[in-house]
């Protein structure tokens, strides 16, 4: 219970945390326009070369509000900022040990993978092999987590709903299939 209390309050804007259930989307309903696309060289504006803070993120953002927030990384929580786009959070953007942004997280369906990945899709959708993945663990045990394909710095990170373990190994692969996709974590290179 105490777990499911810290994950859902450091996944601030994901539906996920509004009901029991993760949040899923059709490929067929991706009908917006992306905000921008994650590819390994960079997630949207920011690269690895972006200065960690908010004037700075605000400023390759025009037309987002960029605010502190607090979020879930795999084994803690921490302070980052996220971008707003109509009220909605879209990204966040945690802190590398430069002082650059040193990860960024995808955390809506306007959000655009290297492979066309949205927020919502299922690891069947993206095709994704189950012998790539892993469980997480701490703050975000019972996700799978997958590296995108044809990269190295960009991670999928998937809810697995109704699985209950146990939480160190990947569900069998008729679950794991309709695992569905929270975030997408760009790493800088």
């Amino acid at each position: 219970m105490w777990r499911k209390l810290i994950i859902c309050t450091s996944f601030l804007a994901l539906a996920a945390c509004s009901s029991d259930e993760p949040q899923r989307a059709d490929v067929a309903e991706h009908v917006s326009a992306p905000l921008f696309r994650i590819t390994p060289r960079s997630a949207g504006p920011v690269n690895a070369g972006t200065p960690y803070s908010s004037k700075a993120l605000q400023a390759l953002l025009p037309g987002f509000e960029v605010r502190p927030i607090e979020t879930a990384v795999e084994h803690t929580t921490l302070p980052a900022f996220a971008a707003f786009s109509n009220g909605l959070q879209v990204a966040q953007f945690l802190k590398g040990s430069d002082g650059k942004v040193g990860q960024v997280f995808g955390v809506s369906d306007r959000i655009v993978g290297p492979n066309g990945e949205r927020i919502g899709m299922t690891i069947s959708q993206l095709r994704i092999n189950r012998a790539s993945c892993r469980m997480g663990q701490d703050l975000w045990t019972d996700m799978a987590i997958c590296p995108a394909h044809g990269t190295s710095n960009i991670s999928l990170v998937f809810a697995v709903p109704g699985y209950r373990g146990p939480l160190d190994q990947l569900p069998p692969p008729d679950e794991l299939k309709d695992a569905i996709l929270q975030r997408i974590v760009w790493k800088a290179a």
